[in-house]
This record gives structure tokens, C-alpha cells and sequence, in this order.
């Protein structure tokens, strides 16, 4: 044969069927972890999903309680600004019955 000639041996070493074992066996524990970790990590992933979402409910909570809040002061507003309005009104009819009144005596005299 010649030197650079490619070529296949029967035999094996105990030293290169060692190395492929090693090799194999670290390769399957490197695996086993990762799975370990992965694992981990969507448990860590659905909590926080669930935290996120549980969050979400309270803030739409809070959010259609202020919107409720603010709708009753809105009409407490407005009926007391009616109630204002009611008790201008009244004065400026008696105001304007008073000038009246003395319009007319100031006629008749």
C-alpha cells in the first residue's frame, strides 16, 4: 500500500472503545441535564404565566371598580351641582320679584 492511502483496521484498542464510551456516557448526562434544566425552566416560565395573568384580573378589577367609583361621583356631582343650580335659580326668582315689585310701586307713585 501506499503511504497516503486511506484505510481500515480490524483491530481495536481498548484505549479508543474507552474514549468512545466516556464520550458516550458524558454526552447522556449532558443530556439528562439539560432536560433537568429545561424542565425547570417551563415550571418557571408557567408560574410566572400565572402570576402575569392573575395580575392582569386584578388590574381589570381595580381598573372597572375605580371606572364604577368615578361614574357615582359623576352623578353625586351633577346632583349636587343641579341641587346649586335649583338654590341660584330660587334666589335670583325672588331677586327678580323683588325689582319688580318696587318697579311697580315706583309706577304707581
Amino acid at each position: 500500500m501506499t503511504e497516503n492511502s486511506w484505510h481500515l483496521e480490524k483491530k481495536v484498542s481498548i484505549g479508543h472503545l474507552t474514549t468512545t464510551i466516556m464520550i458516550a456516557v458524558s454526552a447522556m448526562f449532558y443530556i439528562q441535564k439539560m432536560d433537568q434544566r429545561i424542565s425547570l425552566l417551563e415550571q418557571r416560565v408557567q408560574i410566572e404565566v400565572e402570576r402575569a395573568e392573575k395580575a392582569e384580573l386584578e388590574i381589570a378589577e381595580r381598573v372597572r371598580r375605580t371606572r364604577q367609583e368615578s361614574k357615582e361621583e359623576r352623578k353625586q356631582m351633577a346632583g349636587d351641582m343641579r341641587a346649586g343650580f335649583d338654590k341660584i335659580n330660587t334666589k335670583l326668582d325672588r331677586m327678580m320679584e323683588k325689582v319688580t315689585e318696587s318697579n311697580t310701586k315706583k309706577v304707581k307713585i
